[in-house]
């Protein structure tokens, strides 16, 4: 099924009819083009939007690959690869894809700086993609050190923690950081919410897309939860009475994130 599902997929987006929206297929065809191809082109609305919502499916990205590892495998060698092998986190492959789009993000952002010869925003949008990178190059680094000292035993104070995963606390710094800077982008600058004397929007700005105040307030709230979300996952197995398997919160998680991306799509500056 994830094969039929893959190939349906790549069939259906390069269908040479004209069916099934053939110029939508093409434009989204050619955006996706256009972003692989950053910095080497100028940067459209369309071009950073879409790469923005490839920040919020990178998971999509994890499985894809993981689909053509696990059926390459057994194309070469006959058999089928095991549970974790095209999977494992600490694998260079698996940071690399999930660099992706905020690489892409920030080849956008220096094509921006080049073509405008302004560095704010364009430099300043990008270093929040660059504390992106820095979350998966320290996620690939602790996952390989924890396999790599598997036997260690450390007897829970924070000294053996950190003995035993050095780079669990640059990993929380810079976590928190693009955290923080994401939500700070997204109100002030993507939204241009938080504007000084908004007159009677509080927290908001002067003239509002809609009449309902409360839309904004609940996508102030949303977002700055969800930004945070991977804290919540770190703690939300700790809390429940039931076990819950990893691959069962990053299901939850992957789709609160897109629910985040499609919040953040409905308030235009």
């Amino acid at each position: 099924m994830p094969l039929f599902l893959a190939l349906f997929s790549l069939l259906f987006m390069l269908n040479p009819t004209n069916t099934f929206s053939r110029s939508g297929r093409a434009w989204a065809l050619g955006i996706l083009c256009r972003i692989f191809l950053a910095p080497f082109c100028a940067v459209n609305f369309a071009d950073f939007w879409m790469a923005d919502q490839l920040m919020s499916i990178g998971q999509v990205l994890l499985d894809l690959k993981y689909c053509v590892c696990f059926y390459l495998t057994r194309l070469v060698t006959g058999t089928w690869p095991g549970g974790s092998d095209c999977l494992d986190p600490g694998w260079w492959v698996v940071g690399v894809v999930a660099a992706l789009p905020a690489w892409f993000r920030v080849q956008q952002c220096i094509r921006n700086f080049r073509d405008s010869g302004a560095w704010f925003p364009h430099l300043a949008n990008a270093g929040k993609y660059l504390t992106s990178l820095a979350v998966v190059a320290l996620n690939v680094l602790k996952t390989n050190y924890k396999s790599n000292n598997s036997n260690s035993n450390g007897n829970g104070n924070s000294s053996s923690i950190l003995k035993d995963d050095p780079f669990l606390l640059a990993w929380l710094v810079v976590i928190v950081t693009s955290s923080l800077y994401g939500y700070v982008w997204d109100v002030k600058m993507d939204w241009r919410l938080m504007q000084q004397n908004p007159g009677d929007n509080k927290l908001l700005r002067h003239t509002l897309l809609y009449r309902h105040r409360a839309y904004y307030y609940f996508a102030l709230v949303v977002d700055l939860v969800l930004r945070f979300g991977w804290l919540i996952s770190m703690g939300l197995p700790r809390l429940l009475p039931v076990q819950i398997s990893p691959e069962v919160c990053l299901t939850i998680f992957s789709a609160l994130e897109i629910f985040r991306r499609f919040v953040w799509n409905f308030f235009p500056p």
